[in-house]
């Protein structure tokens, strides 16, 4: 069986196997493996984004036959970065839903109102309870030191 493989742009790898196109995840050979911790002090949906993204990265470039080996690898990255096996395996095997379509765009009566905030480990938390119930959106950024 010949096999040759080729790089396309940064994301992508190219193998020829058996006159088939076979495409996986690309990694720069210096590539370390980390990403955000879990237990770090970044919000939530910061951590669980960083886990998706990479679910969805592989989902939309990996072939069928080198999705499961894909999968593995993520599954073993993020439990090296300390995400719980449990969480990583669920999010790794659940299909994303698809984006709705609205064909009106949505008609504002007036300004959203918005609370933007550095995000604080359990503080943060609290003040989105406080926030919701009043119709204030809470948003929370990275905490310049």
């Amino acid at each position: 069986m010949h096999m040759q493989v080729t790089e396309v742009k940064y994301y992508s790898y190219v193998s020829k196997e058996g006159g088939r196109l076979l495409t996986s995840v690309y990694r720069k050979p210096t590539h370390t493996e980390r990403y955000v911790p879990y237990h770090s002090h970044h919000h939530p949906r910061t951590t669980m984004g960083v886990l998706r993204c990479m679910r969805d990265r592989a989902r939309d470039i990996c072939h069928p036959t080198k999705m499961q080996q894909e999968m593995d690898h993520l599954n073993q990255v993020f439990q090296a970065n300390e995400f719980p096996e449990n969480l990583v395996k669920k999010t790794l095997t659940t299909h994303p839903l698809p984006l709705l379509e609205t064909s009106e765009p949505q008609q504002l009566d007036e300004a959203p109102k918005i609370l933007c905030t550095p995000y604080i480990k359990r503080l943060s938390k609290k003040i989105a309870e406080f926030c919701v119930p009043l119709g204030v959106k809470p948003v929370f950024r990275k905490r310049e030191l």
